[in-house]
């Protein structure tokens, strides 16, 4: 049950996960020669897991809709090995990386970090409205309590929207997305005067609320399926147009972001960018698509999952060496460098090593 690879979006999750990264860069502000460029531009970069979560539903809809359609037992215990195949290993190995950066911390809150652990290694922490669970241990792993999260309602989600003949009418697929959006709209405006730390929970955290990302790929993921043959065949400007279109369009939605609440950049203002670059870049259809398709830029793809497990844990191990205070931009790019490297090696000699051994021996 592999995963039809769509080089040009693979290569889009490693600038998705190259994003959060920089998001995470927040010592800049404390520089005045970084702290613009910072707050004006890499703190928007935590969006890239809204990408990541409409990316995820997209494709596995496209590999999966048709195997989880009618709920059969052996098709779906496959589906859940070959997700946790996918991401558990690499969660469980940072997960242990990340204990001794916490080893000052640890003896003082040890039951606190205990239940915070148990959380973190069944991937539930993301249900629990704290943001010492949620961000515990390794930070990033929140987003694999979603994912799981996700990949558990997936094959009901299909099932349902296939005995209710749902699945391949465009028209019907296209308003369930537009009601999605415009509820999640509805939810974050009700709780625009709530804390900070409230908000950010229910919106940008809380599975329940982030499955509405995924869902949207889902559905546009059918709408692909359903679309597909008929915008095929046209001439590679016209594709070359629509791609540029739509990174315009999002470039133009984060330089105007600033005048938009918080409550809604977490996930709705940029879903509907989102969607329209993942459709357009799925056909394969234009210049940009082609120099995504690139063998470094697929590689860069391969590896983001790794990136973006391990960036944080370089980031905090940096910050243990006071030099970084005298070099923020090279400290940076030195953390970049080493994240890179390591990601290389993570994917080709513990994710590929760990995926294959744990799907040889559990799917049929």
């Amino acid at each position: 049950m592999d995963v039809q690879i769509i080089r040009p979006l693979t290569s889009l999750r490693f600038y998705a996960a190259f994003s959060v990264f920089l998001s995470h860069l927040s010592y800049f502000k404390n520089f005045s020669d970084t702290k613009d460029i910072y707050e004006n531009i890499f703190f928007e970069g935590f969006i890239g897991v809204t990408f990541f979560f409409i990316l995820s539903g997209f494709i596995l809809t496209l590999n999966y809709s048709n195997k989880l359609r009618l709920l059969e037992r052996g098709q779906v215990l496959n589906f859940f090995v070959a997700r946790v195949a996918r991401i558990y290993p690499v969660h469980l190995l940072t997960f242990c990386v990340s204990i001794p950066l916490l080893w000052y911390e640890i003896p003082n809150h040890s039951t606190a970090y205990l239940y915070s652990g148990i959380a973190n290694i069944l991937l539930i922490q993301s249900f629990v409205p704290d943001v010492t669970i949620y961000f515990s241990y390794n930070m990033p792993s929140w987003s694999l309590s979603d994912e799981m999260f996700f990949y558990t309602l997936l094959p009901f989600s299909l099932y349902i929207m296939t005995k209710l003949k749902m699945r391949d009418n465009a028209i019907v697929l296209l308003g369930m997305g537009i009601l999605l959006w415009l509820v999640m709209i509805g939810v974050a405006y009700n709780v625009s005067d709530q804390t900070f730390e409230f908000k950010r929970w229910l919106l940008y955290i809380f599975p329940l609320s982030r499955f509405m990302d995924f869902s949207i790929g889902v559905i546009l993921g059918l709408l692909f399926c359903n679309t597909v043959h008929h915008i095929r065949g046209q001439c590679r400007g016209w594709f070359t147009l629509l791609e540029i279109t739509s990174l315009f369009s999002f470039c133009g939605a984060v330089y105007f972001s600033s005048l938009v609440d918080l409550s809604y950049r977490g996930s709705v203002f940029y879903m509907p960018f989102f969607a329209f670059i993942i459709y357009v870049f799925a056909l394969q259809g234009g210049v940009i698509s082609k120099i995504l398709s690139g063998k470094l830029s697929v590689l860069l793809g391969e590896i983001s999952f790794s990136f973006y497990m391990i960036h944080q844990l370089i980031l905090r191990s940096m910050e243990i060496f006071s030099w970084y205070k005298l070099y923020p931009v090279w400290a940076a790019v030195g953390c970049l460098f080493v994240t890179l490297g390591l990601s290389v090696l993570v994917y080709y000699y513990f994710e590929l090593t760990m995926q294959r051994i744990i799907r040889r021996k559990w799917i049929f």
